[in-house]
């Protein structure tokens, strides 16, 4: 309790009172006195235990602020808790918002007479989603904050639960409102070794299974319904991803199948032309022949042509030589020849 008490006077944020109920324990006044030099302290004292439930109810109708934040008398807040926690809410539109928690383990030191720190571990630090609280809490109670006109809608803690009242209560808040969560560690949830804590006694186990079952029975139809969904969701997931890579495989051998039908048509293609230049050589070489026979028979038109030009001169001269008289008789004979 002092420990816890001191961690509040601490705090940065200093708006705040704290109120203490005294659920049928010892007198605490002592402590109390020397706490309210450095924070407002409003007690609520049951002469008579009535349980925790009755006790965070009592605690929160004796609350005069709008926001409500818990704290178990063995825990702790760190300095920036309350800071944390009430900047986000009056910044925001959300109602509930959470921050993380670490789970220190105490051993009791015979020597000193007290528990000493063994390690802190972080358990929890997980984005809030309402299905997964139906079948966990993933939050510790002394990491949250809401307003106090939330209880006018959900309710408040279960009295008949003598533990779990904090899950309960919790799983009521976020059917409806939607809680904040804030990765960042701003208090410490204590275990210590001999079992003082409620839920780790190894004599608690039996109770801890029994009420637990009440809250599993109490949310059964929620809870089968966040399972289909859950397994809908993974469903969904999983053959989506099959479908995306049976498409994708089928689209692969679609394109690897395009591929050898172009590589197919690449081969014939230069088969083809292959062919078309041995056909072009060919065509080539006789050209080359052709040009060769042309250039030939040109050769021999000209010198054809120069044989009769020499033989058409040679008949000139002998034709100028000829006396007129055998020239009239040549020319007679010809004609003769010729028929006339």
């Amino acid at each position: 309790m002092y420990e816890a008490l001191k961690s509040l006077t601490m705090q940065t944020y200093k708006n705040f009172e704290a109120v203490v109920v005294n659920d049928g324990g010892e007198d605490i006044s002592k402590i109390l006195d020397e706490m309210r030099r450095n924070i407002i302290i409003n007690e609520v004292v049951h002469t008579k235990s009535k349980g925790r439930g009755a006790a965070l109810n009592n605690g929160i109708k004796a609350a005069k602020g709008e926001l409500i934040a818990y704290l178990d008398d063995d825990d702790l807040y760190y300095p920036d808790h309350l800071s944390t926690l009430v900047s986000l809410l009056i910044n925001t539109e959300y109602r509930v918002a959470y921050a993380d928690a670490y789970s220190g383990f105490y051993k009791f030191d015979d020597k000193k007479k007290r528990y000493e720190l063994d390690f802190r571990t972080l358990l929890f630090s997980s984005d809030f989603d309402k299905d997964t609280l139906l079948f966990e809490n993933y939050i510790p109670l002394n990491s949250v904050m809401h307003y106090k006109s939330c209880l006018e809608h959900v309710g408040g803690f279960d009295t008949t639960l003598e533990i779990f009242e904090d899950w309960d209560f919790l799983i009521k808040l976020s059917r409806d409102y939607t809680f904040y969560h804030i990765p960042k560690v701003t208090a410490e949830y204590r275990i210590r070794e001999k079992g003082s804590n409620i839920t780790t006694s190894p004599f608690e186990q039996q109770r801890v299974a029994h009420f637990r079952e009440i809250i599993y029975k109490r949310y059964e139809s929620l809870r089968k319904e966040a399972a289909l969904k859950a397994y809908d969701k993974i469903s969904k997931r999983y053959f989506g991803e099959a479908r995306n890579k049976y498409h994708l495989q089928v689209r692969i051998d679609e394109l690897t199948e395009a591929i050898k039908k172009n590589i197919e048509e690449k081969k014939k293609l230069y088969k083809d032309l292959d062919n078309l230049y041995s056909q072009m050589q060919k065509k080539n070489e006789e050209i080359v022949e052709l040009k060769a026979k042309i250039g030939q028979l040109e050769t021999d038109n000209i010198n054809l042509k120069r044989a009769v030009d020499e033989y058409y001169n040679s008949i000139q001269r002998i034709y100028n030589r000829l006396p007129i008289k055998i020239l009239r008789r040549l020319k007679k004979a010809i004609l003769a020849l010729k028929g006339r």
